[in-house]
């Protein structure tokens, strides 16, 4: 089976309004039926270059697809351009002591070639929790987010909150993130790993809509 084109490429270019317009639902968000641009991962313009941080679940829920993400970012980090600034963090199971995992030197770095490196290296060593059950918790990993994006001086600043959406108290992570993005200055994208599942899906395309972003379906072709 061929393995479709980058996912996280499609996500990153509605930043700039480089799609055909996706189909809207009016209650839950956005859900994209688009072609896949020919472009670079940022695609925007020179003169204002967006800040980054990735937000990854790497708990047990996410075994079947976190080789999967894991090798998307990569592909995602050797692409970015150097005036992008960028950070990565992965999250796990609440009783996991390592619950928040970022890479040094945990702040937002340009993309230049020594840090792709560092990072790249980074991501290849994190790996995926097989310990606990249905209590995962993004709340953390997404504080540490908003933390590192407050230094941006600039308002384009997003989060790719990429998870299977399996959460131990989906409400609240929904308002717990209201509480973060009070101002709405940050845009968070959502991206459904693992499988189409209703809850799920119904909690990440609120987040997307609440926050000025896009959400995304990764179904099981994608793999």
């Amino acid at each position: 089976m061929k393995i479709t084109p980058t996912l996280l490429v499609a996500l990153a270019a509605f930043c700039a309004g480089c799609l055909d317009a996706p189909e809207s639902d009016e209650s839950l968000g956005t859900v994209e039926t688009y072609q896949l641009p020919k472009s670079s991962f940022h695609h925007v313009e020179e003169v204002n270059v967006p800040h980054v941080v990735y937000v990854v679940d790497r708990s047990r829920s996410m075994q079947q697809t976190f080789d999967f993400v894991r090798d998307e970012l990569l592909r995602d980090l050797s692409d970015m351009r150097p005036t992008t600034k960028f950070h990565v963090i992965f999250f796990s199971n609440e009783q996991d002591v390592n619950n928040v995992v970022e890479n040094k030197p945990r702040r937002l770095v340009k993309a230049a070639d020594q840090n792709k490196k560092d990072v790249a290296e980074f991501i290849k060593n994190v790996k995926n929790v097989k310990l606990g059950g249905h209590v995962t918790n993004p709340i953390p990993a997404l504080r540490r987010a908003f933390a590192v994006l407050s230094s941006a001086d600039t308002r384009r600043k997003y989060v790719f909150l990429l998870t299977d959406g399996e959460f131990a108290d989906s409400r609240a992570v929904i308002e717990g993130l209201r509480k973060l993005n009070a101002d709405r200055s940050v845009t968070v994208h959502t991206i459904l790993h693992k499988y189409r599942d209703a809850e799920p899906e119904d909690i990440l395309r609120i987040i997307a809509k609440e926050h000025s972003g896009r959400f995304k379906l990764a179904e099981e072709l994608d793999y």
